[in-house]
């Protein structure tokens, strides 16, 4: 009699998700659904994306900055002022750059001052390609998500304002027949007005703007 001790099969091995081809979570590859959607909903971002594709993957800061800088405000490279620049590059280093840096759309080498894309910057090309045309025929105009130093809101603001001025003076000239306290309680009220859409203007702005609006 043998004996002969019969050999086990091992039960096939399953690779990882990444060897078997899975996708690690809901999205593209590597970066999930939310982290594409959150890049990609800022146009100062899209922006700096697209700045890189179109020359060759890499950047200096102080050239992303400038490029941005001139679409923003519509004006040649050569005759932005020292603040315009500065208020474009401090957004970008501080906000933009290295929040894509965190997903891994871009490296951004802080000490060096220089960008390139990441390894996830793939991922986000088709959308890209998508909002392409979306900012071509005119300067900056914001959508609500966007960032800039003085961004476009939707709001009518001007018609407020013409609003509570054509109110206030209507009120003044009804006053001056009343007696001089009437007149200052209008003269009040209407500053009090200007003062509190003034304050709303400010932080419909704020919200578009950084730091908050990201």
């Amino acid at each position: 009699m043998s004996n002969a001790v019969p050999e086990i099969e091992e039960p096939p091995t399953e690779g990882t998700p990444e060897e078997a081809g899975e996708p690690e979570s809901a999205g593209f590859g590597p970066l999930p659904l939310d982290q594409v959607f959150d890049v990609l909903r800022n146009e100062r971002r899209r922006r700096a994306l697209r700045f890189l594709v179109e020359n060759g993957g890499r950047a200096e800061m102080s050239e992303l900055a400038e490029a941005l800088a001139s679409w923003e405000t519509g004006k040649p490279v050569e005759e932005l002022s020292a603040s315009e620049r500065k208020r474009v590059y401090v957004a970008l280093y501080q906000c933009h750059l290295p929040r894509m840096d965190d997903v891994e759309v871009i490296e951004f080498n802080k000490p060096r001052g220089v960008i390139e894309l990441g390894r996830n910057a793939a991922a986000l090309n088709r959308y890209l390609e998508d909002a392409k045309e979306l900012r071509t025929a005119r300067p900056w105009r914001g959508d609500g998500d966007d960032t800039t130093d003085e961004p476009a809101s939707t709001r009518p603001w001007p018609r407020y304002y013409a609003a509570a001025v054509l109110v206030g003076g209507l009120l003044f000239v009804a006053s001056l027949g009343i007696g001089a306290l009437a007149t200052q309680v209008v003269l009040g009220g209407v500053l009090l007005a200007v003062a509190t859409l003034s304050v709303l203007h400010l932080r419909d702005v704020d919200e578009l703007s950084l730091p908050g609006g990201e």
